[in-house]
């Protein structure tokens, strides 16, 4: 089995004259990676060119990396549908074979602990739900490289509570590209973490090197100082 890695050298995206991404240079192996940035700072553009419907100069490689599970922020899908008649219409979509697909439905619906309602109505989940289904759906098929933007806007404090266990049990020989706001969140899930201002990256490690980086001892202190903004 290939090593799996996702490898960028100077990509760029440019919207007429502007940049939204300013040659993004990154190597990321298996774990879980948290992006932080503020509204336009590039990540989901960094994300539309990793999945290739955005164009881009410069090179990305992904090795041993076949399938790319994605969760996009505001997942939507046919209202009329069960949980499991939308797991098998993602499983067509992805080609996945009709003698895999009972399998691994069962096995996605069961990391996100959605097996007890598969023949419940989407339109009839909850919002908490609907976002599990979202993640069920990028599961299938066992991708090497899973992205994730902004999973946990809207979600309550239970909620939250949950996806954070999803997080655990699907974390492996696999990576996890997480894009949030909420820093907290991400600091008691991710391994390494990225920052992005402006369509470039600011840094990217562990949190044990960018505390000792930036002086600090303090995630939230840490993201000030990196992005050049004055603590109040």
């Amino acid at each position: 089995m290939n090593k799996v890695e996702l490898k960028m050298n100077q990509v760029v995206v440019s919207f007429r004259k502007d940049r939204a991404l300013n040659g993004i240079t990154l190597t990321m192996e298996p774990g879980i990676y948290g992006l932080i940035g503020e509204n336009g700072a590039g990540k989901t553009t960094l994300f539309r060119s990793t999945l290739e419907v955005q164009s881009y100069k410069g090179v990305i490689t992904k090795n041993g990396i076949s399938s790319i599970g994605y969760v996009p922020q505001h997942f939507d899908c046919l209202k009329r549908l069960t949980v499991g008649e939308t797991m098998k219409y993602f499983c067509s979509l992805k080609n996945i074979s009709h003698s895999q697909r009972r399998e691994d439905i069962e096995r996605v619906l069961t990391i996100v602990n959605l097996t007890e309602e598969r023949d419940k109505l989407i339109k009839n989940l909850s919002g908490g739900m609907l976002r599990r289904v979202g993640i069920a759906q990028a599961l299938l098929g066992e991708p090497q490289l899973l992205i994730m933007d902004e999973p946990t806007v809207g979600l309550d404090p239970a909620e939250r509570v949950n996806f954070r266990n999803i997080i655990k049990k699907i974390k492996g020989d696999r990576i996890v590209w997480i894009s949030s706001h909420e820093i907290g969140e991400l600091e008691q899930m991710c391994d390494r973490f990225m920052l992005m201002k402006q369509g470039s990256l600011v840094c990217m490690g562990d949190l044990e090197t960018l505390y000792q980086e930036y002086e600090t001892d303090n995630i939230e202190t840490l993201y000030f100082k990196a992005m050049g903004k004055e603590i109040c």
